[in-house]
């Protein structure tokens, strides 16, 4: 899947801003881990919903960040899957991007996981993501 696609409708330019891969997105996103940080002392993980990874990857920027100026006080991200649809997990399992079709079953939790990590956001996830859960339902 490509999250950069800017669709055009008819003789019309519409900009597409992807709910998940596009960077701005996923900046406005990491203004949770700020707060997360600024407002908690000594965060030992924070656990993040992954669906898309946007969220996931906006706040595991931030923390990213903080643990770089901070040399201390390392916090560790978690994604949570339901584990009838994570990818993530499998896919931090095995380092690569691997697709969870065959094992996806849909659940009440349709925003989190998924049949396959989004191949842009794999980069960026793999980065940030210390630690990625399958959770039973």
């Amino acid at each position: 899947s490509d999250c950069s696609s800017i669709p055009q409708i008819g003789s019309m330019n519409h900009v597409f801003i992807h709910p998940v891969c596009d960077a701005a997105v996923i900046a406005g996103n990491s203004t949770v881990g700020m707060e997360i940080l600024e407002d908690c002392e000594d965060v030992d993980a924070i656990f993040v919903p992954y669906g898309g990874g946007g969220l996931t990857c906006g706040i595991g920027s931030a923390v990213c960040n903080h643990n770089d100026e901070t040399k201390k006080n390392q916090c560790a991200i978690v994604s949570c899957e339901p584990e009838t649809a994570a990818p993530m997990a499998l896919s931090k399992e095995r380092g690569e991007i691997s697709s969870f079709a065959k094992y996806y079953q849909p659940s009440f939790c349709d925003g989190c996981g998924g049949k396959a990590v989004l191949s842009p956001m794999w980069d960026l996830a793999n980065q940030v993501i210390d630690y990625a859960l399958s959770v039973p339902l």
